[in-house]
């Protein structure tokens, strides 16, 4: 559905958390699906937060993806 202006109306926002061990491929998922790219090249992440719309169940939905850093922080995380 849109909205006045051609502005896409989004009936849900998903948010993942990508957790997990330095240097396992968090950045590589995320790139890989949000872009549609992979690179082989390493680069150390703080933390990114990527945005990528889809549909689901014919509704129009938004998800925004937290890549952590892999930091012993995130492990109590729930």
């Amino acid at each position: 559905m849109y909205l006045e202006g051609g502005i896409l109306d989004f009936n849900q926002c998903y948010k993942i958390a990508l957790l997990g061990d330095t240097q396992v491929g968090k950045s590589s998922i995320a790139c890989r699906f949000v872009f549609r790219k992979f690179s082989w090249e390493y680069t150390s992440t703080i933390e990114d937060i990527y945005t990528k719309r889809i549909t689901v169940d014919f509704e129009n939905s938004e998800l925004e993806i937290l890549d952590t850093a892999g930091m012993e922080e995130f492990r109590m995380v729930k």
